[in-house]
């Protein structure tokens, strides 16, 4: 089954140019009162420049890419960075399986300095394990239909502070575009992309007054927006659209991007064989539970466009 005309996937994401020369693109969601019968939309963008002069630290994920970079040297941000439990788990997990066996072949010693002493280490070496298991893990089941993933963000929005609140004032007067901040995120720069993994769950996306959002800014020096125009980039976008059932999340991904020099522009996507298919959408329906994924079925659907590039003077007339 390819058919996808339940799901909103006809202009999802504006990149609209813009008239500020430090502003290469204002990044939008569109048709937004289409995705409130979700229970949470995620959104994957990359970056790549094909000049080899333009590195990713010429170019700017703004705001997302400074709410890392405080988050890491510990300054006062609208996110937090999320913690591992897995570790903390796997190490109880042998704590306790050492406590019971403790328990079972010798009770009269549980409470000894020799089995307290060995709980704790177990609980310590535990935890120092479980990142090679994880990583293991993710590996061995790497080209399985059943996957064990590696957690997608990195970092959660406190929702309800003071700051929190000023921050989306500020992000809307600024950009004369209500602003849309995901509930998680993670941001990963490599030498030459940048990618933004955002999560906005069902709550934010109906609180959400208007049509369309601003979500994220590329900021560029002058030199560096000549270089994109003159050599070009590609934009790609994986968009999940979710719904939810007692831990089990059933998805439908999206995949398409736009391949942009001075002298051409097409959008397309690469299909499971590694072939580019002009105008098409690439689709995966999944299911999830914790880090367990399951992918049921690909499929290619052809003349379908998610993404647009929108000349600065194009205005949306239904926002506030």
């Amino acid at each position: 089954m390819n058919n996808l005309d339940d799901l909103p996937c006809d202009d999802i994401i504006h990149f609209r140019e813009s008239s500020d020369p430090t502003i290469f693109f204002d990044i939008e969601l569109q048709n937004i009162d289409r995705l409130t019968q979700y229970d949470s939309v995620e959104l994957h963008l990359v970056f790549s420049p094909y000049s080899r002069n333009v590195t990713s630290k010429n170019f700017i994920f703004f705001p997302y890419e400074d709410y890392s970079h405080d988050i890491s040297t510990h300054m006062k941000s609208i996110y937090t960075k999320i913690g591992s439990i897995g570790d903390n788990l796997f190490g109880l997990g042998l704590g306790f399986a050492l406590a019971v066996i403790f328990y079972i072949f010798k009770p009269s010693e549980l409470f000894s300095v020799e089995s307290v002493v060995s709980i704790i280490a177990a609980y310590a070496i535990g935890k120092e394990l479980w990142a090679d298991i994880d990583n293991g893990l993710v590996r061995l089941t790497k080209n399985w239909r059943i996957q064990f993933r590696k957690s997608y963000y990195l970092y959660r929005m406190e929702r309800g502070t003071t700051l929190t609140r000023y921050a989306q004032i500020a992000q809307s007067n600024r950009y004369g575009l209500l602003a849309l901040n995901p509930g998680l995120f993670d941001f990963i720069q490599q030498k030459s992309s940048q990618t933004l993994r955002m999560y906005f769950d069902s709550e934010c996306i109906r609180a959400h007054k208007g049509a369309s959002a601003h979500i994220f800014s590329i900021r560029v020096d002058p030199e560096t927006s000549r270089l994109l125009v003159a050599k070009g980039y590609m934009i790609g976008m994986k968009t999940s659209f979710n719904r939810h059932c007692a831990g089990l999340i059933r998805s439908v991904e999206l995949f398409q991007s736009i391949s942009k020099t001075m002298d051409s522009s097409c959008k397309g996507c690469i299909d499971s064989a590694g072939e580019w298919r002009e105008g098409a959408i690439f689709y995966r329906r999944t299911e999830a539970f914790g880090r367990l994924k399951y992918f049921a079925e690909e499929g290619i659907v052809d003349n379908v466009s998610a993404l647009t590039v929108a000349p600065v003077e194009s205005i949306a007339s239904d926002n506030p």
